[in-house]
């Protein structure tokens, strides 16, 4: 009701608890907002750990959909892949399998440092990045939004309230 239009989550996020939770509060209401959801951390054997694998992706993916109660993702990410993975992992030809299926509408990565946002953008695949910007944060913008904006690459900033220091949390 306030204008909120783009719900932000993790199949990591509570362990799925996080789509739950949206997908309950969304139910039936979904044309009016957009969700975005990561891929890619997970924990095995009580220890995190990345899983940037075909078979991961789809069926994190299949997971979301159902905890979300929703038929696609808006906004598909990689969450927080190292540079090589970016550059070399083969996940956009998952992503872009999953877009064909209709089960994903776009795709990104989330990252935190410049050189990993430098990494997609000249890598040329996707459609957003999810990067780290705050008023204590602004090595994104000198070379990263530029090239953003000449290949066409939506941004999406994220701890923009750093963990709560520029809230007054602490």
């Amino acid at each position: 009701e306030l204008g909120v239009n783009l719900f932000d989550t993790a199949d990591v996020y509570g362990i799925g608890r996080s789509e739950q939770i949206l997908g309950k509060a969304m139910a039936g209401d979904w044309e009016r907002v957009y969700v975005a959801s990561k891929v890619g951390n997970v924990v095995r054997d009580g220890k995190p750990a990345k899983d940037w694998s075909r078979q991961h992706i789809i069926t994190s993916c299949e997971d979301s959909l159902r905890r979300l109660s929703k038929d696609v993702i808006d906004l598909y990410q990689l969450h927080n892949p190292d540079e090589a993975t970016i550059r070399q992992g083969d996940w956009v030809d998952t992503m872009e399998d999953l877009r064909k299926q209709g089960k994903i509408r776009w795709y990104g990565v989330s990252v935190f440092q410049p050189e990993e946002a430098l990494a997609v953008l000249e890598r040329g695949k996707g459609y957003a990045i999810q990067l780290v910007y705050n008023a204590l944060r602004q090595e994104m913008a000198e070379e990263v939004f530029p090239l953003a904006l000449k290949k066409n690459f939506a941004i999406i900033a994220r701890v923009p309230l750093y963990y709560g220091i520029l809230a007054g949390k602490f």
